[in-house]
């Protein structure tokens, strides 16, 4: 079975569905299931943990400490949100897994963006305005 084979109606994969609820508060809680999806896209999480890093390698100073854990907060925020949301609705439609795709292309790209310190001061450059535009439009897509 494939992530698309949920929601089939005569054959067709529907582009839009309001999302499920996958249980009620005061029913018992089952185990949400994990597909290759899941885990490619939280590979994303992975290389902005290893940016953050080499961020952090390179520069030691407190500026530095203070830019690793602004950023750390804001990607954990999004991947708790994310996990929040998927946990509680099942939403297998079209729609909703391209919406997904974007939402992850905003982490991937801010994981992109993520430089030395002694970079992200330059603001000719643009990896600090590009960083903030990514976080910013992951806040407003899910």
């Amino acid at each position: 079975a494939t992530i698309w084979t949920h929601h089939l109606e005569n054959g067709l994969l529907v582009f839009y569905q309001v999302p499920t609820v996958r249980h009620r508060f005061e029913d018992p809680q089952h185990e949400h299931e994990v597909d290759w999806a899941d885990l490619f896209f939280d590979l994303n999480y992975v290389g902005v943990a290893f940016q953050l890093g080499t961020m952090l390698k390179s520069d030691v100073s407190m500026g530095c400490f203070f830019h690793f854990t602004a950023i750390s907060l804001a990607v954990m925020d999004a991947w708790k949100f994310k996990t929040l949301h998927d946990s509680t609705f099942e939403a297998t439609d079209v729609a909703h897994k391209l919406t997904d795709v974007f939402y992850v292309s905003t982490i991937a790209a801010a994981a992109i963006f993520i430089k030395p310190l002694s970079e992200l001061e330059i603001l000719s450059n643009g990896y600090s305005f590009g960083l903030s535009i990514c976080l910013l439009v992951n806040v407003f897509v899910l």
